[in-house]
């Protein structure tokens, strides 16, 4: 009798559904989440006790995207050929190593970069984690679904964690910082036993002959020989990420300003991500193809312009409904997009870290420029209308890219091998 062949992600998805591997790697991150929405929340707060000004604060914290843009570079370089249990494994040293070096070390100007650096270093091993994981246990139909749940688990953290803060700041201003390394400590032992039960998530040793890096110049050129490729994509998440860092510079302060017209100004933050919560399940419902990019720029412009119209709404309750609605749009667009970066991370091969990285560079780029962008324009036009105005940029980008994305990416593959051989 013939055996019917195994698939390679028999084990691990099937082509209805993801798999109770990934559920439990998505728990995993979410417990992550909950105790970096916990550190997003109160290390701002703990920062700005000891510095001059918010100016200074504002410095310190986007340190933490400086780094993580060399981070791109170097680990794209660098770890070639490593699978996701390995970014998992520093992924947790530098959740662990984050609140403990606020809580220990004397609180100045030098110790804060030293723990925005570890931060940094935390998100780029973050997106590197879960580039890797997708792309090795994940069937590509499933990479939409797949990015949805993550993002709705990301959401659910960042619901959670705010709360926790709010309650660990009334026993003391390090306790919610001993609150996140309980969480991350928490998802070191969960890990632990993931490792025991999925063989499959243990690190394999490296051959001697595989276990080399690009040099410099090399990973200049494979990062140019990309861009050239996937342009249209890149900028429209760096424009998507500037939207989100905008939100969270502004957002709490207009809201802040809408609370005091209306109670339902309260729900501004809230209105902009709950809706992250449900997209997973609205993508796995919808079954979007990974490269359906015009699914991408339809909600990537129905968001800019329900936010372009925002601002000279002058209902409270009809702003936040406003932004709800485009949150919904924007939370489907970001898993989308990141599902598209996905498949090019799978087709690429031995240089698919170049792609992560290439990636992960534009949220980290975004959150450099994103607040000082926010800044400048809430100075000059107010609060209610950054969010217009940062819009009607992303509007315009998106309605000129649709016509520039081809239906079809082309990667350089024989250009790419050809920097590898030299």
């Amino acid at each position: 009798m013939k055996h019917r062949p195994r698939h390679h992600f028999s084990t691990i998805a099937s082509k209805e559904r993801l798999s109770n591997p990934f559920y439990f790697y998505a728990f995993l991150i979410f417990l992550l989440g909950t105790g970096d929405a916990v550190m997003s929340f109160s290390s701002p707060l703990y920062i700005r006790q000891y510095v001059p000004n918010v100016q200074t604060m504002g410095l310190v914290i986007s340190f933490s995207s400086v780094i993580g843009v060399i981070c791109d570079f170097v680990f794209s370089k660098l770890f070639i050929h490593n699978r996701f249990s390995f970014f998992f494994r520093l992924l947790l040293a530098a959740a662990i190593a984050f609140p403990i070096s606020l809580i220990f070390l004397t609180p100045s100007i030098l110790p804060f970069l030293l723990g925005m650096s570890v931060w940094g270093i935390y998100y780029e091993l973050m997106q590197f984690s879960n580039f890797s994981f997708i792309n090795s246990q994940v069937i590509r139909p499933l990479f939409s679904s797949a990015w949805g749940v993550l993002t709705s688990i990301k959401a659910a953290a960042y619901t959670l964690g705010p709360i926790l803060a709010g309650w660990a700041l009334t026993h003391g201003s390090r306790t919610p910082f001993i609150t996140a390394a309980v969480f991350s400590f928490l998802t070191f032992f969960c890990f632990i036993i993931a490792i025991r039960i999925f063989p499959g998530w243990r690190v394999h040793t490296v051959n001697a002959d595989q276990s080399s890096s690009f040099s410099f110049s090399q990973q200049l050129i494979i990062w140019k020989l990309l861009m050239a490729k996937i342009w249209p994509v890149y900028i429209l998440l760096f424009l998507i990420s500037i939207m989100d860092a905008v939100f969270w510079t502004i957002g709490p302060l207009f809201a802040g300003e809408l609370k005091q017209s209306h109670f339902m100004g309260t729900f501004f933050l809230s209105a902009y991500i709950f809706p992250s919560i449900a997209s997973g399940f609205i993508i796995s419902r919808l079954k979007i193809a990974v490269t359906d990019y015009k699914m991408i720029y339809f909600c990537v412009c129905a968001a800019a312009v329900l936010l372009i119209l925002s601002g000279f709404i002058a209902s409270v309750p009809l702003v936040v409904l406003t932004v709800l609605s485009a949150s919904a749009f924007l939370s489907i667009s970001f898993p989308l997009t990141s599902s598209l970066f996905e498949n090019y991370v799978r087709r690429l091969g031995h240089t698919s870290t170049s792609m992560i990285g290439l990636q992960s560079s534009a949220i980290s780029l975004s959150y450099i420029f994103g607040p000082i962008i926010a800044v400048l324009i809430s100075s000059r036009a107010g609060s209610q209308l950054t969010f217009s105005w940062v819009a009607a940029g992303l509007l315009l980008y998106s309605l000129l890219a649709f016509f520039f994305t081809p239906k079809h990416t082309f990667l350089p593959e024989t250009a790419l091998r050809a920097v590898e051989e030299n």
